[in-house]
């Protein structure tokens, strides 16, 4: 399920991600909600947060992915869908915010293991490079649909031009997501999908790193991956063939490898990009 908030070109990000997330929090608890949700069976959802910049502003909009006890049935399908826009659309009317259009504001698709709907879900996850797991999480690897930009994409946009107003809007991006989960598990799901295995916490995660260093970017380079649009494209060639496909990968779009170094290797601070337009 894709959820996402009316805004314009005006808005700060603060006031349609505040929005959106009071939105969703105020729809969920709603009873006419919580009864659909028990028809259905729902054990719970798992939440990713996305934030992109076009023409008309800040569009932040989140994924869910809801997971039932047992297939949802086309009745109960229409009414979760009812229910769903009506209550996040009242809690944005009664905020100011112009009403959602219908099919646009709340989309949900049932998707089931052996369903067409996941075969072309992951086939169009294939076809751009970014797996299932990256398209919940991974916002930093995914690129804005046309005429909008991922907020990486304006960071690289400044390094790249040093466009003073390509900084003001990260610096906001920065300030408004601060501290907040990108993605989420409801209270008590991972333990129903993962049970008798413990979650790990995040300071256990980054001390259990066990990565093998294969190679490094110098910074005029790894900006001018990032430029091209490049960054899934480098970990693919990683994954699949080590140092020689990254190489391999940088020539073949005439990238100078001089600033690609294998783990062992010191990468000259100095480094000047002679290619940076």
């Amino acid at each position: 399920m894709t959820r996402t908030i009316p805004h314009t070109a005006e808005d700060e990000l603060r006031t349609t991600l505040g929005s959106l997330t009071e939105g969703r929090a105020w729809a969920s608890s709603h009873w006419a909600v919580k009864k659909v949700r028990e028809e259905a069976g729902y054990l719970g959802c798992i939440t990713a947060k996305e934030i992109t910049r076009g023409s008309n502003g800040w569009h932040p909009h989140t994924h869910d992915v809801e997971v039932f006890r047992d297939p949802v049935t086309p009745k109960v399908y229409g009414k979760m869908c009812k229910e769903y826009f009506d209550k996040l659309n009242a809690s944005y009317v009664r905020k100011g915010h112009k009403p959602m259009v219908k099919g646009i504001g709340v989309k949900l698709d049932i998707i089931t293991r052996d369903s067409d709907a996941l075969g072309r879900y992951l086939v169009k996850l294939q076809e751009t490079g970014v797996g299932l797991g990256n398209e919940m999480a991974r916002g930093d690897l995914k690129k804005g649909r046309r005429g909008s930009l991922m907020p990486f994409d304006i960071a690289a946009y400044f390094l790249r031009t040093g466009d003073a107003a390509a900084l003001k809007l990260w610096h906001e991006y920065e300030r408004e997501t601060k501290g907040k989960s990108v993605i989420r598990f409801s209270k008590g799901l991972r333990a129903e999908l993962l049970p008798g295995e413990e979650e790990a916490s995040d300071e256990d995660l980054a001390a259990d790193g066990e990565g093998v260093e294969v190679g490094r970017l110098a910074n005029w380079l790894y900006r001018r991956v990032v430029t091209l649009g490049l960054e899934a494209a480098v970990l693919r060639s990683l994954d699949t063939g080590g140092f020689a496909a990254l190489t391999e990968l940088l020539t073949a779009y005439h990238l100078d490898t001089t600033g690609l170094h294998g783990p062992t290797q010191e990468i000259n601070p100095a480094g000047v990009d002679n290619n940076v337009d």
